[in-house]
């Protein structure tokens, strides 16, 4: 994957959401592009915290 390969960007509108894919290839992918956008937006989105406690959580990212 290059720096920022946004095509390969997964959607991702819930911790639930995250936390399926990462079981589903959690093992096998290295990296992950997630869009959050702005709640502003009124498009469905995710927190950021929300995602870094579901990665912690699948030993995605280290202490």
């Amino acid at each position: 994957m290059s720096p920022l390969d946004i095509a390969r960007s997964i959607p991702i509108a819930t911790d639930a959401d995250f936390d399926r894919w990462l079981g589903a290839h959690g093992a096998t992918e290295r990296e992950v592009v997630i869009a959050i956008y702005k709640q502003a937006s009124g498009r469905q989105t995710v927190k950021l915290v929300a995602l870094q406690e579901v990665a912690l959580c699948q030993g995605w990212v280290d202490r």
